[in-house]
């Protein structure tokens, strides 16, 4: 498990022509072992914010 800040996003269409992936960058602040130190990571998911899926799209600017 981690605790990040979403510093990033793109949309993008790699699958196919119609689908729409949101890839967020998000800024590692903890995590349930070790340490963090400056690490990000990439959170794919299905959709964006014109053409949204189930399951809510992740916020730049917001911590998860």
């Amino acid at each position: 498990m981690i605790v990040g800040t979403v510093a990033d996003q793109k949309v993008v269409q790699d699958i196919d022509d119609e689908t729409d992936l949101t890839l967020s960058t998000v800024k590692v602040i903890t995590t349930k072992k070790g340490d963090a130190g400056d690490k990000t990571v990439v959170v794919r998911q299905t959709g964006s914010t014109k053409n949204q899926t189930a399951g809510a799209i992740m916020t730049t600017g917001s911590t998860y």
